[in-house]
């Protein structure tokens, strides 16, 4: 009994986005009162949870069954509210999926008179939440599922969540790809030393979409079936994006369109952000183990706790697969500038993100790298295009020659 209380409130506590946002729906179709006060309640939790309150306990919850049920509820809450949205960003013009009908028929809610009272400032609450849900549902949540067993119930609500945030060629790419390749040239989601996030979004975007075309293409080939067949889970996927595409520019015309904007931009840019963070500059050799020191990870105990785990990336990495048994890691692992949606934001200036970062990278270099890594690094440092790194890897480099004179370094 003991341990099925710690579970339920595990559980309780990994919910608190999911379960606030069943509120939103609620209260933006009903009460845009509420909903202005909620939404103002849920921009200070996720100040608050940038506090440097850092926590390395481990988590080590049973009861998968539980936790399970609680990701595909998080994926019903968000989609919830997404539907909701765009329910209220195309009314009153617009009854989508008869919504405001259904509310007045059976409950005596006139919630297109709401939608008609509604402001500019609810109408931005709504759009910022719509945000936020996208990226918990694909970035977060989705991503947690795609990493169960293929084929599999969870797997499959996993591509749903990502087919509706038109992000579905990560189910493809990231297990398949980034997974194998971290930290390495190989890697598309692995940011290089010096490059900023703008041109890391272009290359990674479109080298994982290369790469989930070979992959399946390759899968295809092993069990004799052409490229153009429909069990091309990617062709598929994309086809039923291209149907809510078209379906939501047909009913709803440019607010549809937008609504789309929102939500594929929301996700397709978040997750490399996300990576961007997580990644950049690190380096490992090709077929070495995956460790906790190839990875930029958060501590930050709030943000873990809201966040499905998402800032102990380094203990995903290493195999385990279920967030409710990660790990707490060590002060000693590398970790990002800050809380990670501070850090985030810093990324979007260049200069100011690789003046604090690139300290940490030189730091690593240093005490954290194998011999064979340093060299790679010295290699990356090259070719980075800033000059305090270019100066680091000549001093990386005379460091490697003194100490191993017969080493090579080009």
């Amino acid at each position: 009994m003991g341990a099925l209380l710690k579970d339920l409130f595990g559980i309780f506590s990994f919910s608190f986005v999911p379960i606030i946002f069943c509120l939103f729906s609620l209260t933006l179709l009903t009460d845009g009162e509420s909903f202005l006060n909620l939404a103002a309640f849920f921009l200070v939790v996720v100040l608050l949870i940038e506090l440097p309150i850092n926590s390395y306990q481990d988590w080590d919850y049973g009861h998968d069954r539980l936790f399970q049920g609680q990701l595909v509820f998080s994926i019903f809450a968000f989609t919830g509210y997404l539907l909701v949205f765009l329910w209220y960003w195309m009314a009153p013009s617009n009854d989508f999926l008869g919504l405001g009908a259904l509310s007045l028929n059976s409950f005596g809610l006139d919630v297109i008179a709401s939608r008609e009272s509604s402001g500019l400032i609810q109408t931005a609450a709504a759009v910022f939440l719509a945000v936020a849900a996208s990226l918990f549902l694909s970035v977060i949540v989705g991503h947690e599922l795609i990493h169960k067993r293929h084929g599999s119930i969870l797997y499959r609500v996993g591509v749903f969540a990502h087919i509706i945030t038109f992000f579905s060629y990560f189910s493809i790419s990231h297990p398949t790809g980034h997974h194998y390749t971290v930290a390495t040239k190989k890697d598309h989601a692995s940011p290089r030393r010096g490059e900023s996030v703008y041109h890391f979004m272009w290359r990674s975007r479109s080298g994982k979409q290369k790469h989930t075309i070979e992959q399946e293409k390759k899968r295809l080939t092993n069990i004799q079936l052409p490229f153009w067949h429909w069990k091309n889970e990617a062709l598929r996927n994309w086809f039923f994006e291209a149907i809510l595409a078209l379906s939501l520019i047909i009913y709803g015309g440019w607010q549809g369109l937008f609504a789309i904007v929102i939500i594929g931009l929301s996700s397709n840019v978040f997750i490399e952000v996300i990576n961007y963070l997580q990644h950049y500059g690190l380096l490992r050799e090709m077929g070495k183990p995956i460790e906790a020191r190839h990875i930029w990870s958060s501590n930050r105990a709030l943000l873990n706790r809201l966040y499905f785990g998402a800032g102990r990336h380094a203990i995903h990495h290493t195999g385990v697969e279920d967030y409710w048994r990660y790990s707490g890691g060590s002060d000693k692992d590398p970790q990002i500038l800050t809380g990670l949606m501070t850090t985030a934001y810093i990324s979007f200036i260049p200069f100011l993100f690789k003046r604090l970062m690139n300290r940490k990278l030189m730091d690593w270099d240093w005490n954290l790298a194998s011999t064979e890594e340093q060299r790679l690094a010295v290699e990356a440092c090259k070719v980075s295009g800033d000059k305090d790194l270019i100066a680091h890897g000549k001093k990386l480099e005379s460091h490697l020659q003194r100490t191993s004179p017969n080493s090579k370094t080009a």
